[in-house]
């Protein structure tokens, strides 16, 4: 049986001396404060001199006692602290030690064999699975299941992601409305920009998300023509409006060419004064680059002229209709 407790063992030198100084020295305190405050008194009634100086030297000695009893208080806590959890740390060494010890001297059970007797059968012993838990046991004639597939199979499996992907596609999106588009309705061919179709729909998508966060959307269509003066006018170079609207707008906004050569810029978080000042900057740049070229412009914004993609299209389009009224450089805000 073994014994939870453990013999007290004896308190630390260091601890011994410091309770042995510590009750004269608080006694030496005491006595030292009560003259120190009777010579003060004595000192106060009399006038003495004499006698405030030997109560203030009373005093600080009494101060630097008081010190050298706090120090030595902190000593003796500390010295207790580490004495403990030293007995603690011997007492658990001793406890783990009788523990162990009945097990160790436990002789393991010898084996038992049995031979086989003269007259009988010889009995085999069983024969034990040495295979992990849960492996799969197969005969050597079945199919390896950690090999890799064959090579006459292996090319196949892309095929029938890609076939298995298309049905989901297929039936995801239902039937393919939009069959009939050539790649020039998605990326415009001479300048490289997107086309009509994802205008139209990223227009519709922009106004919603506008819609959600209760921020306004400007539209701009732009038609920059040259030649107008000689009576044979001609869209400007699309590659050169192109560079010069992608350097002016920021990396939010959208900028695309539709199919009748205008170009059309979807700005985000954007007021009407923000689209025309915008559009200036873009007829200031084209009038530096290009020569003999008119820009007309027209605005609308969500949700001051529309609220939603088909109305805010419709009213930019009545404007730079309105715009090419002009002969020369022309920016119309849509009617509110």
């Amino acid at each position: 049986m073994i014994s939870s407790s453990s013999p007290r063992l004896a308190a630390p030198p260091a601890t011994a001396d410091a309770l042995t100084h510590e009750g004269p020295a608080i006694v030496l305190a005491l006595t030292l404060g009560i003259a120190g405050m009777s010579m003060g008194i004595v000192g106060a009634v009399s006038s003495s001199t004499a006698l405030a100086i030997a109560a203030g030297s009373i005093a600080l000695v009494l101060a630097g006692l008081c010190a050298w009893l706090l120090i030595t208080r902190r000593k003796l806590l500390a010295a207790l602290a580490k004495f403990e959890r030293t007995t603690t740390v011997t007492d658990t060494a001793k406890d783990n030690a009788n523990l162990t010890a009945p097990e160790e001297r436990r002789s393991p059970r010898p084996a038992t064999t049995h031979s086989p007797s003269a007259s009988g059968p010889r009995i085999e012993p069983p024969k034990v699975d040495t295979a992990a838990p849960g492996a799969v046991v197969q005969s050597d004639s079945s199919h390896d299941l950690n090999q890799p597939p064959s090579s006459s199979t292996a090319p196949d499996r892309p095929a029938r992601e890609s076939a298995g992907l298309a049905r989901i596609g297929a039936a995801v999106n239902g039937p393919n409305d939009d069959a009939d588009e050539t790649p020039d309705d998605l990326i415009d061919s001479r300048t490289g920009l997107l086309g009509e179709s994802y205008f139209i729909h990223a227009l519709n998508g922009r106004v919603a998300a506008a819609r959600r966060h209760l921020r306004p959307l400007a539209l701009i269509l732009m038609d920059v023509i040259e030649g107008t003066p000689s009576g044979a006018p001609t869209h400007a170079d699309p590659e050169v409006v192109a560079e010069i609207a992608q350097t002016t707008l920021r990396d939010a906004d959208t900028l695309c060419r539709l199919a009748d050569g205008r170009f059309a810029m979807i700005l985000e978080d954007t007021p009407e004064n923000g689209a025309i000042w915008t559009v200036e900057r873009i007829r200031r740049r084209i009038n530096e680059r290009l020569e003999n070229t008119t820009a007309w412009a027209g605005v609308a914004c969500y949700p001051a002229h529309g609220f939603d993609g088909p109305e805010v299209l419709g009213q930019a389009r009545r404007a730079i209709t309105a715009a090419r009224d002009w002969q020369q450089d022309r920016t119309e805000v849509a009617d509110g």
